[in-house]
């Protein structure tokens, strides 16, 4: 008998006790438990792209167009000319860009075709080519 009193005892105090897990604080997803904090996108991704001819010569007068994804959605950016993927320079260079978060671009030129891609911004490689046709009435 005295055992029983003393284990209903025991479980009253057990139960109202402040320590005890009540079952929505034992859940991880309650309201009361912070969120782990997401890690910031690194930004030091960047497209470079050229607008060429089938050849592989630069287009002069080829712009780029942003049409999705990050950045100023409609900025049309001119490209530099001369333009060399073996010299390393011409064409556009976007930086500081989200790795890991596509990029649409559109390139065209007077008197050739419009060609656009998606692109992931990266952190080394090469040039993206934008491979542009001549329309045929030219």
């Amino acid at each position: 008998m005295k055992f029983r009193i003393a284990a209903l005892i025991a479980v009253t105090f057990v139960g109202c006790s402040p320590t005890a897990p009540s079952p929505s604080s034992a859940n991880p997803t309650s309201a009361d438990s912070p969120m782990p904090p997401v890690p910031p996108a690194a930004t030091d991704g960047w497209i470079w792209a050229m607008a060429v001819d089938r050849t592989g010569g630069c287009i002069a007068d080829a712009t780029f167009e942003i049409v999705g994804g990050q950045g100023p959605i409609g900025d049309i950016i001119r490209q530099e000319t001369p333009c060399s993927v073996w010299d390393y320079g011409g064409g556009i260079m976007l930086r500081n860009l989200a790795t890991g978060m596509a990029m649409t671009l559109r390139s065209s030129a007077p008197g050739y075709s419009t060609v656009e891609r998606r692109l992931f911004p990266k952190v080394a490689g090469t040039v993206d080519e934008f491979v542009l046709e001549r329309s045929p009435s030219q």
